[in-house]
């Protein structure tokens, strides 16, 4: 019993040191993220103690809902052999930006500065020969402003073909619930039509997100098949912002278990 004890307070103590950086954890979320252990994901993702090293050292905590976060702080496929980008390593910085606008800044005022000089000298002398065809100028003015009448209807055609309902390049994976409650208080079955949005939607994960008890319609990009389910939990280890994990049941009505990961997009409905 003793031995049982000490195991328990050296693993609260283990959590407590993964994650010095996220107090605010609720106890069902930090339960739920133990008993997946990355089991649903093992067989397609890197382990979780080299993802967790990564995502501590690059300082991931502190860039949710940034680029950054999405190129750098997802873990990666088994079998992805590519390399991060070295702006993951060096972190985030918004030096190179200033000497970028700096530069040009001078260049075009010495430049533009010069002909300002000569310009006063040849419009005092050509000012009197230039008034009778003024009178002249303001004729084409309607048919300029004609063409540029016709060029406004095209710009809202593109909007409207580029427009679309749906979240586009996500993956779905599938997870089993053990009897835990999700990050939005409520304990559900694997038949359940549920899911768990990416991290980065659900915002503070020590709080039930606003987006808890929408609804979601998923839709395999390659077969077509498409499921609605309920947002009842987190995703921290989705492969980006625009991935979902599934329950048992809804993953099964747009794919088999055996595919493991399928593209989707999805719509809230």
């Amino acid at each position: 019993m003793v031995a049982m004890i000490t195991l328990t307070v050296f693993l609260a103590a283990s959590l407590a040191a993964a994650n010095p950086i996220r107090p605010f954890h609720s106890r069902r979320l930090v339960e739920a993220l133990e008993n997946r252990d990355y089991a649903q994901d093992a067989d397609i993702l890197e382990p979780y103690e080299k993802y967790h090293s990564r995502y501590l050292e690059w300082g991931c905590d502190s860039e949710h809902g940034k680029p950054f976060f999405d190129l750098c702080c997802h873990p990666k496929l088994k079998n992805d052999t590519t390399s991060f980008p070295s702006s993951c390593s060096a972190g985030c910085t918004e030096d190179p930006k200033d000497p970028v606008h700096k530069d040009p800044t001078p260049t075009h005022s010495t430049t533009s500065s010069k002909p300002l000089k000569i310009d006063p000298p040849s419009s005092t002398s050509s000012s009197t020969p230039y008034q009778p065809p003024k009178g002249v100028a303001g004729d084409p003015k309607p048919p300029s402003s004609t063409s540029s009448s016709s060029t406004k209807p095209p710009d809202p055609a593109p909007t409207k073909q580029t427009t679309s309902p749906f979240n586009l390049g996500g993956f779905a994976t599938f997870f089993y619930q053990g009897g835990n409650a999700g990050a939005c208080g409520t304990v559900h079955s694997d038949s359940d039509y549920i899911v768990a949005i990416d991290i980065d939607r659900y915002g503070d994960t020590g709080a039930v997100s606003p987006l808890c008890g929408k609804k979601v319609e998923i839709t395999n990009a390659d077969t077509g098949k498409s499921v609605v389910a309920t947002i009842a939990d987190v995703c921290p280890t989705c492969k980006n912002s625009n991935s979902i994990d599934l329950s048992v049941s809804t993953f099964l009505a747009i794919a088999s278990l055996g595919e493991g990961m399928v593209s989707i997009k999805w719509q809230f409905v």
